[in-house]
């Protein structure tokens, strides 16, 4: 890709081999998915494998003619819609912005309206790496994902919002396994075998883990009226063990149930009630039902809990002791037959 003209500027990312590029009009714009992306960022300007252009302008007033997808209030707070016209989509949050994917030409296109620059790196980043995933084949998961330093390989945990995902990921990786993202995670498929990274933005740390989890003191400030706090995860490094984000073969998915009292407990899931679980947290209906895009997440998440052990953890009122041989000794992470359980480290800067 030529360098960018003069005054915009370029921001470029290696996803484990999916390449994206960032065009933006104003250099304050270009770095809006660095809160999620910046451990992927390399300097490499060939062309990537999907670009998002970003400019200033008037967001338009309407959203543009088309199948509605979705009509609401974002996390932010803000009103949207989503509208499909053939292969493009357009998520239109007036008068901030409104961006459209072109997802057989591989690229998307931000028009950022007055006072829209604050609201990118949000709902709208999730949404356009969202876009770019799904049409290289990949499917963004609500899942946080730890690696097995013994094997090289990786888990998912799925879990409801609220049901101590975090929490759980935390205490794991500070016992045995090692922490990439609690959070956001994203699946593909080699030869048939499933293959997890996650994404390692910082941690939303919520008051009751940093009680259940008295060792995080040291990275925890004052809480005034916050229920969460905001922890990057170079902060996390002394006190749990952190894995690069790596693509890794899927070893089994743990589905959390809602904490209870007593011991901890693990047992083996049926494959079908770890499939409903899985999905009921990450596929959104349409107002028509089930969209396509929601129909290819349902079949990634069958064909993952067909290949993989699933485990369902109940954590007992202290998840400080959570150890991965619970989890072991459950059947999680039965050894994979085929390929390499690495995906081997990329060349960053």
């Amino acid at each position: 890709m030529a360098d960018a003209a003069p005054g915009r500027a370029e921001r470029h990312y290696d996803l484990n081999g999916l390449r994206l590029t960032v065009d933006a009009e104003l250099p304050p714009l270009a770095g809006f998915l660095d809160f999620v992306l910046a451990p992927f960022a390399v300097a490499n300007r060939s062309a990537g494998d999907f670009t998002i252009t970003v400019e200033t302008g008037d967001c338009p007033t309407a959203a543009p003619a088309g199948e509605m997808q979705w009509e609401g209030l974002l996390p932010e707070r803000l009103e949207s819609v989503l509208v499909r016209s053939g292969d493009n989509r357009t998520l239109h949050v007036p008068p901030y912005y409104q961006a459209t994917s072109e997802r057989s030409r591989r690229r998307a296109r931000v028009v950022v309206g007055e006072g829209g620059g604050r609201w990118l790196s949000g709902t709208l980043a999730f949404w356009l790496l969202d876009e770019m995933l799904i049409g290289a084949g990949r499917h963004l998961l609500h899942a946080a994902c730890l690696a097995r330093p013994a094997g090289g390989d990786a888990l998912l945990i799925f879990a409801a919002s609220g049901t101590g995902k975090t929490t759980t990921a935390l205490a794991l990786a500070r016992n045995g396994y090692a922490l990439v993202g609690d959070d956001v995670a994203v699946l593909e498929f080699r030869d048939g075998s499933p293959w997890v990274w996650g994404l390692p933005r910082p941690v939303n740390l919520h008051r009751r883990t940093a009680a259940m989890l008295p060792w995080l003191a040291p990275v925890v400030g004052p809480w005034a009226e916050a229920a969460e706090q905001r922890v990057e995860l170079d902060a996390l490094a002394a006190y749990v063990a952190r894995a690069p984000a790596d693509a890794r073969l899927c070893a089994g998915v743990v589905l959390l149930q809602a904490p209870g009292e007593g011991e901890h407990r693990a047992l083996p899931l049926a494959k079908a009630d770890a499939l409903v679980q899985a999905a009921t947290d990450n596929v959104r209906l349409a107002p028509g039902g089930l969209d396509e895009d929601g129909g290819q997440l349902f079949d990634a998440l069958a064909q993952l809990v067909a290949a993989v052990p699933a485990v369902s953890l109940r954590a007992g009122p202290d998840p400080a002791s959570l150890n991965p041989a619970l989890l072991e000794g459950a059947g999680l992470g039965a050894a994979m037959p085929g390929a390499s359980r690495s995906g081997g480290a990329k060349s960053r800067a």
